[in-house]
């Protein structure tokens, strides 16, 4: 059996909380490295596949298949017709 390891490096600017989250197997371990040390992880197949599906979405953020939604003041999202 093989080990992937997938990384994605991101700029201080781009992400400004000292917490890390890491996918493997069916674990997500998050850390934390602010004014508390704290770590903990959680062992659930469903929440691992959730994880890497966000992360995939995140990635692949800079090229939208859609049309960006606005919302308005009201909180109310309007309706749009995407041709």
């Amino acid at each position: 059996a093989r080990n992937l390891i997938t990384r994605t490096w991101i700029t201080p600017q781009q992400y400004t909380t000292p917490v890390e989250i890491n996918i493997f197997g069916d674990k997500v371990a998050f850390l934390s490295f602010g004014n508390e040390f704290v770590g903990f992880s959680i062992q659930s197949p469903q929440i691992a596949k959730a994880f890497q599906e966000i992360f995939a979405l995140a990635k692949s953020a800079g090229t939208p298949s859609t049309p960006p939604v606005s919302v308005s003041s009201s909180g109310r999202i309007p309706r749009h017709s995407f041709e």
